[in-house]
């Protein structure tokens, strides 16, 4: 974790030194791109999500497409090396409150609802109430929670709109064949390992900071001053938040709603107060997320002051020796990270519990988390625009050649066939000089997981025709 840039200046410096406070957020501000994607406002219907939890085998995870569409990971059923896709916990979060919603709109009742909430992870008001929020939610529990207040649910729908249950979507199969199904689904789901789950730097750090009972433990003297440094940033923050004459001010001038930016540039985050409730917003991939943790802003403040106090004991701390000689030298006391108790426990039961992912850097567990880090790498994202010309028919050529053996390689390896015959296999894909043209150099790839999307989709796209043929190859040796 990066030292962090301060989004705000300190208005106990010297007035030379001191500048207003800066009334444009950029985590929030009009210049965001045109193609930002709100999924705090996205809604979607149980037809939606009954649509795509039907399937024959039914596996793999919910997502959102780049355009805002529910779409479906890491469900193929052949192509299994492609079942480890990540997924984005903000999506995910996003996913499940839409679900939630939906499951609301319904027609549950209040009692039905807190146990819908409850397994997806979600509290009252659709806050985090679990770390289980920020993981993909899959088809088979959508369908499981659809299945289980049908009654309720098809109340309200026309008799020619009613949902149907699993059981009804496979009447026509046989005891043995939905066993089997079964399996198949499962086998697909372990493919893809435990949820992989992208999560925005800042994100995660206020996770790991506001948590009811934090752990540090591990942790090195450098992080705990990031983290220290986080906090202090997202307390000012969380100060000026709360401060009626700046809300008044900003209201007045900008007509939109009052946040305060935490940690600047294009994946930043800003803070605002929805219901009593401080709402984290991040940014990320053209992706806009608020993530509501169910706190209010003294409860906020209170959890961030107990994380400083077990952070203190990790970071270095100067201090002058008490009643030593005039002249002795300054010395540095360092102590191991004291245990957290029971004064941890100071928020209502709506917020995060002590059983959530970990998700601090030093203590990551399972579901695996990726944080999303690449941003804080550089200070500003300029623009660039850029004319390109239609490449040559050479260039194309060596294009697809290109791709040939990127492709022919990674099969011979995953395969255990030699290349030249990987080769002629992807050569009897029709047209495949002007598709794999048309396809994307970029990256590296040491394995088929790595491949771009563009090789990926090619492979998926073929893969009936593919597989036929790798099977014919690989029964000759």
């Amino acid at each position: 974790m990066p030292h962090l840039n301060r989004a705000v200046n300190d208005p106990l410096l010297d007035s030379v030194d001191y500048k207003a406070y800066s009334q444009i957020s950029a985590v929030v501000s009009e210049k965001d791109p045109e193609k930002t994607l709100d999924l705090h406002k996205l809604r979607f219907s149980l037809d939606d999500f009954q649509k795509l939890s039907k399937g024959t085998y039914n596996a793999g995870e919910f997502r959102i497409t780049d355009s805002g569409k529910l779409d479906i990971a890491n469900n193929h059923k052949t192509w299994t090396v492609f079942n480890h896709k990540s997924v984005d916990g903000t999506d995910s979060y996003a996913i499940r409150v839409a679900f939630a919603k939906a499951m609301e709109a319904g027609g549950l009742d209040k009692k039905a609802m807190k146990a819908v909430r409850k397994t997806l992870g979600l509290g009252p008001g659709y806050t985090l109430s679990s770390g289980i929020a920020m993981t993909p939610l899959t088809r088979q529990q959508v369908r499981e929670l659809i299945d289980a207040n049908i009654t309720a649910l098809n109340a309200r729908r026309a008799p020619n709109n009613q949902l149907r249950t699993y059981d009804q979507l496979h009447a026509g199969y046989s005891v043995e064949e939905k066993r089997d199904i079964a399996a198949v689904r499962e086998e697909i789901n372990r493919t893809g390992g435990t949820p992989r789950i992208l999560l925005n730097a800042e994100l995660s750090d206020a996770m790991a900071v506001t948590k009811k009972n934090p752990s540090f433990e591990g942790l090195s003297e450098a992080d705990a001053e990031d983290y220290l440094e986080f906090i202090d940033e997202l307390s000012t923050a969380l100060e000026r938040l709360q401060d009626q004459d700046t809300r008044y001010d900003w209201i007045r001038e900008n007509h939109t709603e009052h946040k305060e930016t935490v940690i600047g540039g294009a994946t930043g985050m800003a803070i605002a107060l929805e219901d009593g409730h401080v709402v984290f917003e991040t940014v990320n991939d053209g992706k806009r997320s608020r993530i509501n943790f169910g706190l209010t802003p003294e409860q906020l403040q209170a959890r961030l002051d107990h994380s400083q106090a077990l952070l203190n004991n990790i970071a270095a701390l100067e201090v002058k020796l008490v009643g030593g000689d005039d002249n002795s030298d300054d010395i540095t006391l360092r102590s191991k990270p004291e245990k957290s108790n029971s004064s941890g426990n100071i928020m209502n039961e709506n917020s995060i519990e002590d059983d959530d992912l970990d998700l601090s850097q030093s203590n990551i567990i399972q579901p695996k988390i990726t944080q999303n880090t690449a941003h804080r790498k550089a200070h500003a994202i300029h623009e660039r625009i850029e004319i390109k010309e239609e490449p040559s028919h050479e260039s194309r050529e060596n294009i697809a050649k290109r791709n040939l053996s990127t492709l022919a390689s990674l099969l011979a390896d995953y395969y255990n066939i030699d290349h030249e015959v990987a080769t002629e296999i992807l050569k009897k894909i029709e047209g495949w000089e002007d598709r794999l043209a048309e396809c994307s150099t970029a990256g590296n790839p040491t394995t088929l997981t790595e491949v771009n999307d563009d090789l990926r989709n090619f492979l998926l796209e073929n893969g009936e025709t593919l597989n036929t043929l790798i099977k014919e190859a690989t029964e000759e040796y």
